[in-house]
């Protein structure tokens, strides 16, 4: 793959993983709100886990279906209780800051994109969820400047594995799909998305704890990492 001029990377399980942070903002999020209820736990996290099935049923396949703030608001509307629509924002921001200290980047993530860019590559991100969510992992990651450009699924209509977020990436960094290769963890989204326009993809395995497929593909791309 050493002609290929661009790489286009998922983030969440590719990146980092993302287990432990979703482990630690939903107990934080189950903590705020059955104090401020007086719930117990476990009624609040069958009410998030209702809230979230709500919001999937009705916009699945899009960007906004990965929203922390839409389950949180539909969970306060499940339990009757409109008076605390005024802490959701508060409580979406509890979520994502647990999960922030909860996770880490995997040890070759930054000497690949290092590496990567040094050759002149392009390095683009290419994920879901909404674009405030991501921008603020990335801030927390330090992954800006070492980034190109960034397709969020909430600025297209559909998540991967629909072709828009790719085209949309490559776009932005002025690549063709012959140029690029996609790294992800999915198979079923970032590798199907990648396949449909012709582009390489290479998996980041869960079990991957260090990150080690980075440094095989800066191989392949006759780079160092």
């Amino acid at each position: 793959m050493k002609e290929k001029r661009a790489v286009l990377c998922d983030l969440d399980d590719t990146f980092y993983v993302c287990k432990p942070g979703e482990d630690a903002g939903l107990s934080a999020v189950v903590a705020a709100v059955s104090a401020a209820l007086d719930l117990s736990s476990s009624d609040v996290e069958k009410a998030y886990a209702d809230a979230r099935r709500a919001v999937k049923a009705r916009i699945d396949g899009r960007g906004s279906s990965h929203s922390r703030l839409l389950y949180i608001c539909e969970l306060v509307h499940q339990l009757g209780r409109p008076d605390m629509l005024v802490r959701v924002r508060s409580w979406e921001r509890t979520f994502w800051n647990a999960y922030l200290a909860a996770v880490s980047l995997r040890p070759r993530v930054l000497p690949f994109l290092t590496a990567t860019r040094r050759s002149g590559r392009k390095v683009a991100l290419v994920s879901d969820l909404t674009l405030e969510v991501q921008l603020h992992k990335l801030d927390r990651f330090g992954l800006f400047r070492h980034l190109d450009a960034i397709a969020i699924s909430e600025e297209v209509p559909l998540d991967k594995p629909a072709e828009e977020i790719f085209r949309l990436a490559m776009e932005r960094i002025g690549a063709k799909p012959e140029e690029c290769v996609m790294v992800g963890d999915h198979d079923n989204k970032d590798g199907e998305g990648a396949r449909r326009l012709g582009i390489p993809f290479v998996r980041i395995a869960p079990d991957d704890v260090d990150g080690a497929g980075f440094d095989a593909l800066a191989r392949d791309l006759g780079i160092f990492a």
